[in-house]
């Protein structure tokens, strides 16, 4: 099936480069074969192979900060194609997200969320980070030391104003649970680098997608994050009180982050993992890491592969001696990979991996 772009917004950059994303390339922008060439009349056009069910996707210019808006400027829809498929589809481009003035957002992070430094160092990659923060209700009242969660893609945690597709609600979650009797916990939130997110977030290479940085970027949390902020806030720094968690590529480096530092990580929120990206992720069920508690959730409307390969993950776990009451092991039949879901999905998830023993 072509996809053919016959109309770009009239600011669009003379030397961009468009590209679709989707659910036939696992929603990462930038990949070189759906980069859509311009032909001769004006238009772009890509071809997408056969899928078995409909195909979801939009235009980019290379990253997600660049992906088309609808005419008013507001987030756009993902593109719909239903079966059977027509052998090509036209497209116009209203608005660049980056490029068009946008409806106005609101700020929706609660009083106990800050921004605790929008240029946090990251020695082991070279770049800099805004960082997250929010600390229980009472916290300013108490004396009382807390759990820490670190969570990838911070800024799709707390305030809508700054996230891409909507937020989580993690911090009124948090605080209505506070108010009945529920776990507290300070989440610290690292945002994602832009179009080094797939670099960080992955620990190894794809030949397709590139990638590897995760290990980097796990030494900074374990090295410079995690100490300023067990130096700084009253926290619980065992491991046992320690967790980490993420989405999509935010649970495949949780996963990892799991089994190589069972002494930082004694919990693990895997969402949705990008298993997908490299089969090395199976090896980890030979590293010893059996007292750590580990989510493992996704939908079952999130592609082909995603749900066999987190079973195929989950016994392997098992098979190798780790604990089956370690491992909240849960699927959605309406679940897809989106961060409707994730916040759907957060407070249970949070609940059971809190729990006290």
């Amino acid at each position: 099936m072509k996809i053919i772009v016959d109309k770009i917004p009239a600011d669009t950059p003379p030397e961009a480069h468009l590209y679709l994303v989707g659910n036939f390339n696992r929603w990462q922008p930038g990949v070189p074969v759906y980069r859509l060439q311009p032909q001769p009349d004006g238009t772009y056009e890509v071809t997408v192979p056969f899928m078995n069910r409909p195909v979801e996707f939009k235009v980019t210019r290379g990253t997600w900060e660049t992906v088309e808006a609808a005419e008013d400027g507001s987030d756009r829809p993902n593109r719909k194609i239903k079966l059977p498929f027509p052998p090509k589809v036209m497209v116009q481009v209203a608005n660049w997200t980056d490029l068009v003035t946008r409806p106005p957002r609101k700020h929706t992070a609660s009083p106990q969320v800050q921004v605790l430094d929008s240029a946090f160092e990251m020695p082991e990659l070279g770049r800099t980070r805004r960082i997250w923060l929010y600390l229980p209700i009472d916290y300013a009242t108490s004396k009382k030391r807390y759990p820490v969660l670190y969570l990838h893609d911070g800024q799709n945690l707390f305030d809508a104003y700054y996230s891409f597709s909507g937020e989580w609600g993690i911090d009124e979650t948090l605080d209505e649970m506070a108010q009945t009797g529920g776990p507290e916990v300070i989440v610290v939130g690292i945002e994602h680098g832009g179009e080094e997110r797939l670099n960080e977030l992955t620990p190894y290479k794809n030949p397709a997608y590139g990638g590897g940085d995760g290990k980097k970027y796990l030494q900074f949390i374990v090295q410079d994050l995690k100490p300023y902020i067990d130096e700084h806030f009253r926290t619980q720094p065992e491991a046992e009180h320690t967790g980490i968690g993420g989405s999509s590529l935010g649970g495949l480096i949780s996963l990892y982050a799991a089994a190589h530092y069972p002494h930082v990580f004694g919990k693990a929120m895997i969402l949705s993992p990008s298993l997908w990206f490299s089969d090395k992720i199976f090896n980890i069920a030979k590293k010893d890491f059996k007292n750590t508690r580990l989510v493992l959730l996704a939908g079952e409307q999130e592609g082909e592969e995603m749900i066999p390969r987190m079973r195929k993950l989950f016994e392997h776990l098992i098979a190798h001696g780790f604990p089956e009451d370690q491992i909240w092991y849960q699927t959605r039949p309406d679940g897809n990979h989106s961060e409707w879901f994730w916040r759907r999905e957060f407070p249970e998830a949070f609940k059971w991996l809190y729990a006290k023993k």
